[in-house]
């Protein structure tokens, strides 16, 4: 057997063995975030089990509306995925919850008085989108 022959069977083997740990793994709740929603990382899901609190990273499908499906389908900013409408997976922190203050203004988005982080609302989506942010209290 040639050097060349045995370089490609471990390359094989090699991507068979990824292959399967990313089905066990996909399997046992895994998922690897890439986005910028969450920090990047491999994340375990699991069932709810208490009450939400601030902070907690959800694993959810967006819910399909025309609005989520012009910026899958025209803008391209949402990948398509398995949830229903088509569309891929979302991570996302919790930032407020039932019986929160919420105000949404130029400067950012503020939860019972507490200004988020990084959360000044965007004129432009990352591929160049024009958005136009609602802003007031909820």
């Amino acid at each position: 057997m040639s050097l060349l022959w045995r370089d490609v069977g471990r390359f094989l083997m090699v991507v068979f063995v990824l292959i399967v740990l990313w089905i066990v793994g996909y399997g046992a709740g895994f998922r690897f975030n890439l986005t910028p929603s969450v920090p990047v990382g491999l994340y375990q899901l699991h069932k709810l089990e208490k009450p939400l609190k601030h902070g907690d990273i959800v694993w959810f499908c967006p819910t399909d509306t025309p609005l989520f499906r012009k910026v899958r389908d025209e803008w391209g900013d949402i990948p398509h995925g398995d949830c229903p409408g088509g569309y891929m997976h979302m991570f996302k922190p919790v930032a407020a919850l039932p019986g929160d203050n919420v105000e949404v203004s130029r400067q950012g988005v503020f939860v019972n008085g507490q200004k988020l982080p990084n959360s000044q609302p965007m004129d432009k989506t990352g591929k160049g989108h024009q958005l136009n942010p609602v802003f007031g209290r909820f």
